[in-house]
């Protein structure tokens, strides 16, 4: 899927380049020159006072946060304020919502269908039938907030930007009395369950999956354009919590016999990747009405990951088996692309589009269990993948 997202990105920035030399060829002018002198500027689509006093209206970017520097050649209002005119709107203050789908964790197996129904010595035989996998869980909509301020001399922008992407939970429940069968091996005292193993010949085994996302940064944006075309650049800094927690609940008797707690256990892996590093950016943007702009942008990271591993198993009334974990460095790396239209009004925008946020070397929950529970530690992998992915909606104001 993610190659597919990839190439379809490169078609439309594909599309995006053929754009300037179709609106030349209809509007078979040149822009009009920007400046404060300009007699074009003048006139009722220019009033004074606008925007906070400035005698400009300001025409909103196309880009997150980028001023446009040329007038439009389909029409409309003036660019307000020009690169030249130092004491134009300054501040853009921006609020964003931007939920995400998490894509599902990785198909593989947890449980299969053991044929005797009952506690007998051995696991179930090699090509029982799958029970469940970990890909069972399904991705929630997850929503999220965000919010930015930019601030912009000339053909520079300052951004301070974050956005927070609350928790969601998802649950995956099996129940096949007698017959679920997982792995998980050497399991530590008070652990045994009925039978061979609390985990063999099982009655319900439950998934619970919750993620979250946290993301601040700080960029350097400069730009430029012509005929309706804008070109933009960034380099910046940018810090990103992802957090995870997976819960595996067992409950071996329950539907045979009874609810025992000695009989069922939740194994349990939290991860907490903190990414902190440098990114680079560049997008385009294109009018092609009055009021309406499409555009596409990316962002490319390079970050150091300090990963918390947090690894638990407890008994249903309380007995702890493990409490253990450990803490990893790694180098993580992020791709975060975006297309989207734009309205644009004098001193104000509302922006619609599709958004993509991939991260490379990532301690996932699902990569941190050892079926042998002899491991209190985990496996300790920092070379998981994530990709979200989901529509945004953004609404800007300059002062």
């Amino acid at each position: 899927m993610a190659k597919r997202w990839l190439f379809g990105t490169l078609i439309g920035v594909m599309m995006l380049g053929t754009l300037p030399q179709l609106v030349r060829a209809q509007s078979g002018s040149d822009p009009v020159p920007v400046g404060p002198s300009s007699s074009a500027l003048s006139g009722p689509m220019c009033p004074s006072g606008n925007c906070g006093g400035h005698g400009w209206q300001y025409r909103m970017p196309t880009f997150p946060y980028m001023p446009i520097l040329h007038p439009n050649p389909m029409g409309g209002p003036p660019p307000c304020p020009s690169y030249e005119d130092d004491d134009a709107c300054f501040v853009i203050i921006s609020a964003q919502y931007v939920p995400f789908w998490r894509h599902r964790m990785k198909d593989h197996v947890l449980a299969v269908v053991d044929p005797i129904p009952f506690d007998d010595p051995n696991p179930a035989p090699v090509g029982s039938p799958v029970a469940a996998t970990f890909r069972d869980v399904r991705s929630e909509f997850q929503h999220g907030y965000g919010l930015s301020v930019g601030f912009f001399n000339q053909d520079h922008v300052w951004e301070f930007a974050g956005f927070y992407v609350q928790p969601e939970e998802a649950t995956f429940q099996v129940t096949r009395p007698g017959q679920l069968s997982s792995f998980f091996f050497n399991p530590p005292v008070g652990f045994e369950g009925t039978g061979a193993s609390l985990w063999d010949n099982a009655d319900v085994m439950r998934m619970h999956f919750k993620n979250q996302l946290v993301n601040a940064e700080i960029n350097s944006r400069w730009f430029d354009g012509g005929d309706g075309t804008e070109v933009e650049f960034l380099i910046g800094v940018r810090f990103l919590l992802q957090a995870e927690k997976l819960a595996l609940f067992t409950s071996d008797d329950s539907e045979q016999i009874a609810v025992i707690p000695e009989t069922e256990a939740t194994y349990t892996v939290k991860t907490n990747n903190r990414l902190l590093g440098g990114q680079i950016g560049a997008g385009i943007s294109q009018w092609v009405t009055h009021h309406l702009a499409i555009g596409i942008n990316t962002k490319l990271g390079l970050f150091a990951n300090y990963a918390d591993i947090d690894l638990s198993l407890v008994r249903g009334d309380g007995l702890v088996g493990i409490d253990g974990g450990q803490n990893k460095w790694g180098i993580s790396a992020l791709n975060d692309t975006g297309a989207f239209v734009s309205l644009n009004g004098s001193c104000w925008r509302v922006l619609v589009g599709y958004r993509a946020l991939w991260i490379w070397g990532l301690a996932t929950a699902q990569d941190q269990i050892d079926f042998n529970l002899g491991n209190n530690r985990g496996r300790g992998d920092v070379n998981g993948s994530v990709l979200y992915h989901g529509p945004m909606a953004m609404i800007d104001f300059v002062f």
